[in-house]
């Protein structure tokens, strides 16, 4: 419920989502292990309602986006 209303809350205040930066949480990405690379073809279903959207998912791989949205 917090990710939906920081995300669309947000979009009725400061329009829509274009871009979407976040960590490698389970619930935006898909990675075989952990700390390796994201697979573009595995969605989660969040990745599936942003790609319906039409809001780009970037994921973020520094340690210093870890936690980060």
């Amino acid at each position: 419920m917090v990710l939906y209303e920081l995300l669309f809350g947000g979009a009725v205040i400061h329009g829509a989502v274009l871009l979407f930066y976040s960590d490698l949480g389970s619930h935006f990405f898909v990675t075989r292990k952990a700390g390796e690379r994201v697979d573009p073809h595995r969605l989660t279903q969040v990745g599936r309602a942003m790609k319906e959207l039409g809001v780009q998912m970037i994921p973020a791989y520094s340690p210093q986006a870890r936690g980060a949205l």
